[in-house]
């Protein structure tokens, strides 16, 4: 079984595009990666939410 670790994970509008909302996951990471706006840093989530 793979470890599942604590992502940053956010929201798309129905444009496809970060709508600011942040949700944490706990995926692999695998998963993470098929992801789009998929962090591991809260900080970097953030960024790009509120950009």
């Amino acid at each position: 079984m793979k470890k599942k670790k604590l992502y940053y994970v956010l929201v798309l509008d129905q444009f496809g595009q970060p709508s600011g909302i942040i949700e944490e996951e706990y995926l692999t990471e695998e998963e993470a990666r098929q992801k789009p706006y998929c962090y591991k840093n809260y900080a970097e989530a953030l960024y790009i939410a509120i950009d």
